[in-house]
């Protein structure tokens, strides 16, 4: 992007997201314009909001998010401080430990900064800094793979890699839903079985030679990953699941029964229950639209606000898709 409209980018998106006054879905908005501009004025100003700890917990975790796929050193310090204050949200310090491990700046100062809260008192930020330290020393082993591993089908970089090579569907789904295996194995097992479903599917609706049958792939590799959801060991994996059926969008539809129970189940974690709702906006069907309308004033306002957001987002792209001239948008959810 030219220098010249990366200024007008920040200029215009950046008062929006500092906004706290403006509605939520189109600071959501503003977030995934910075990150497209992708410049360290995007990121400064983004580290901005993520430092304003009374604002939308919602938000400073889409933030943080964000900051780790832009993959710029410079905004470390800044999750760091994020991670190293106990006393504020668990999701966003765990989103803010993720991202770190995203950028993968200085990886022996980043590995003794996570390493130091893999036994935090809340289970969300200790798993992930677990998870995040597995990562880095993986990149550090593969330093060769590194590249490959995050450009995925989901165009973003994972927490941990997708397993390669021939494996079954079968094997991934139990590999998923071994408890008695690491979280970052299970998680390789979550973004193959991801990237299985979104390959199939571009198979069917290509009505490539076997169509049919891809079509079919595609809906019990969805149906595999749906049955993470009823994962009782950890609300960190069980949010990753609801993540990654929201990144495959409108094919997502054999899920939505498992996504409708985690979001109406009230003693369900808060970082559950708004992925949840992300993600059948994401599927966006009318069934959908009605689920995510009974949950807009919940009395968890994580979960109200991803409602909020989903239910944005569904109008805004069916206003896009009939608006040639319409700025283009980036769109994502974190994890």
């Amino acid at each position: 992007m030219a220098e010249e409209e990366q200024q007008d980018a920040v200029a215009k998106w950046g008062p929006v997201l500092l906004n706290r006054d403006e509605r939520m879905g189109e600071r959501m908005r503003a977030v995934f314009y910075l990150r497209t501009d992708g410049s360290e004025e995007a990121a400064e100003t983004l580290c901005r909001a993520l430092a304003v700890k009374e604002d939308s917990s919602l938000l400073r975790h889409e933030v943080a998010y964000v900051l780790g796929q832009m993959q710029l050193a410079s905004t470390v310090p800044s999750l760091a401080a994020i991670l190293a204050d106990v006393d504020d949200c668990a999701v966003v310090r765990h989103e803010a430990a993720e991202a770190m491990a995203a950028i993968a700046a200085d990886v022996d100062q980043t590995l003794e900064t996570l390493q130091a809260y893999c036994d935090d008192a809340r289970p969300e930020v200790s798993e992930t800094c677990k998870l995040a330290v597995r990562r880095l020393e993986w990149v550090k082993e593969n330093p060769d793979a590194r590249h490959e591993a995050e450009h995925s089908t989901a165009e973003g970089v994972d927490p941990a890699p997708a397993l390669s090579g021939e494996q079954s569907l079968e094997a991934l789904g139990a590999l998923l839903m071994d408890t008695n295996r690491p979280l970052f194995e299970r998680y390789q097992a979550l973004f193959a079985i991801r990237n299985a479903a979104s390959e199939a599917a571009a198979k069917a609706s290509a009505n490539d030679e076997g169509g049919e049958d891809a079509g079919s792939g595609s809906e019990k590799a969805i149906l595999a990953l749906a049955a993470g959801l009823s994962d009782t060991t950890s609300a960190l994996f069980r949010h990753e699941v609801a993540f990654v059926l929201g990144e495959l969008g409108e094919i997502g539809g054999p899920a939505v029964p498992a996504l409708e129970a985690s979001l109406k189940n009230v003693n369900e974690h808060e970082m559950v229950r708004h992925e949840a709702a992300e993600a059948l906006g994401a599927v966006g069907t009318e069934e959908c639209i009605a689920l995510l309308k009974q949950y807009l004033h919940d009395p968890e306002r994580i979960v109200a606000e991803s409602c909020e957001t989903a239910l944005d987002s569904i109008n805004y792209w069916k206003d896009f898709e009939g608006a040639a001239t319409a700025e283009p948008v980036v769109s994502g959810e974190a994890n």
